[in-house]
């Protein structure tokens, strides 16, 4: 997929339905190390060697994150065989879940899990984007008051993400967006 302009695939259909606009990708980060047409001295050798470190550093990210999505999987398997209502699954740990949960639990919506001091509280995405996003009206400066969770902080703007203090009002949280809905 990388290089795959380079081969003469196209990845992307007509860029006119995004207003001209077409995704940047991997390949277009690349071809940033690439002299502009205007340079007096190009030197092509040193911006080659320099996507390679890149791309060495990339792919080594991309190894490790794999594996720690593999490591995730049983962990995710085991909460989502815990749940008491199979819409929402509860993580004690944050870890990769998105795939695991698409495979293994296609009525969960939202996922609940820690983030440093707080707990999220995720929609799960769908094949058509996410699929069910959490309720407008808790897009309010007192998101507090108006759920009724003393311990929620934040909602975004979005609707796929809120959190609260504690995973208690993280459950109290997703609860509510399934009542509300």
């Amino acid at each position: 997929m990388i290089d795959a302009r380079d081969n003469g695939q196209r990845l992307y259909g007509d860029s006119r339905r995004f207003g001209g606009v077409r995704p940047y990708d991997a390949a277009d980060l690349i071809d940033e190390f690439n002299p502009g047409w205007d340079d007096l001295n190009p030197d092509y050798d040193s911006a080659f060697m320099q996507v390679v470190d890149l791309a060495k550093e990339a792919l080594r990210n991309i190894i490790r994150r794999s594996r720690s999505a593999v490591k995730a999987k049983p962990f995710v398997v085991r909460a989502i065989n815990l749940v008491e209502d199979p819409r929402i699954i509860v993580l004690e740990r944050a870890c990769p879940w998105k795939e695991v949960v698409d495979q293994f639990a296609p009525k969960a919506l939202y996922v609940v899990f820690p983030d440093g001091d707080k707990w999220l509280v995720q929609c799960v995405p769908g094949s058509k984007g996410i699929k069910r996003h959490l309720p407008e009206c808790w897009l309010t400066n007192d998101f507090a008051t108006i759920t009724g969770v003393p311990d929620a902080v934040f909602v975004h703007g979005g609707l796929y993400l809120c959190s609260a203090r504690s995973k208690e009002g993280a459950l109290a949280l997703a609860n509510l967006a399934l009542e509300q809905q």
